[in-house]
């Protein structure tokens, strides 16, 4: 039986040919070094749809909410109900659009007639929550209730 683990140095991906974005090749032979590769293997990297770059920052009304999933943290014994939204929105100059968006984990509910921040593709065909919004993120709405409660605190002791 051959032996698996990698002698001598890693080779390193090979760099893309032009035209070739975003392809690299890497050896998968079980690291014989031997100067032979095995086979190779071809990694398309996409990072546009994959991460909303170049989506659109906008805002929705919810119209109509329902809980989809419940997400369970064991250790801690807390559960969190996740939402899905109907949302309308509307583009620049464009009609008015209603899609369904899921709530992120990172995101506090939003109640049925207020605003929700997304990010819209380009072609206004999909949409999810802005997660790092700082009206909906978890983190940041609690560290400014901490700052109200503290500011609120402060202000009782003035004469």
């Amino acid at each position: 039986m051959r032996d698996r683990r990698r002698r001598g140095p890693r080779r390193p991906f090979a760099e893309p040919a032009d035209g070739d974005f975003g392809f690299g090749q890497r050896d998968v032979d079980g690291g014989a070094d031997d100067g032979e590769w095995g086979c190779v293997v071809r990694v398309k990297l996409r990072f546009g749809p994959v991460f909303h770059h170049g989506w659109i920052k906008t805002s929705g009304r919810v119209i109509d909410s329902r809980i989809t999933s419940v997400f369970h943290n064991r250790p801690l014994g807390v559960s969190v109900p996740l939402h899905s939204y109907i949302v309308e929105f509307r583009m620049q100059g464009g009609e008015p659009t209603k899609i369904e968006v899921e709530q992120h984990i990172d995101t506090i509910e939003v109640a049925i007639g207020h605003d929700v921040p997304l990010l819209v593709s380009p072609d206004g065909k999909e949409a999810v929550v802005d997660h790092k919004d700082p009206k909906i993120n978890v983190v940041a709405v609690s560290n400014a209730h901490d700052a109200a409660d503290k500011e609120r605190f402060r202000t009782q002791l003035k004469p």
